[in-house]
């Protein structure tokens, strides 16, 4: 007879794996940053990356505000296995032409259109 508290720490320990994404996922994914950063950086409307091959939703609220000078995708992050997740420093200058450099977390769902978000937490 199995004791209950180990069949318990089995059910636990089942669901502490880390989601794993494909490389193809994980180039696709960010393929559609580099798209959406790019599109931002250009000035380009936000329609031009829906009318793509593959359509990206990017609705970013920091592009409303600020012009994006540079940016740098530092690392990924493939733990959640609905997204892919990019950490991404920006180089941004307001509407006053102060630039600041800020990290954040981009990330992109897969389903269609692709959504490509900024993790407002972090």
């Amino acid at each position: 007879m199995i004791r209950i508290g180990t069949v318990l720490a089995m059910v636990a320990l089942a669901g502490c794996g880390k989601a794993t994404h494909t490389d193809d996922e994980i180039a696709r994914g960010k393929q559609a940053l580099v798209a959406s950063l790019d599109s931002w950086k250009n000035k380009e409307p936000v329609e031009t990356l829906k009318s793509r091959p593959e359509s990206i939703e990017f609705s970013e609220d920091l592009r409303k505000a600020n012009e994006l000078i540079e940016y740098t995708i530092l690392a990924t992050e493939t733990a959640d296995s609905k997204v892919v997740s990019f950490r991404t420093k920006l180089s941004i200058k307001d509407k006053k032409g102060k630039t600041t450099e800020r990290e954040f977390l981009y990330s992109v769902d897969f389903r269609t259109p692709l959504r490509v978000f900024r993790d407002p937490y972090n």
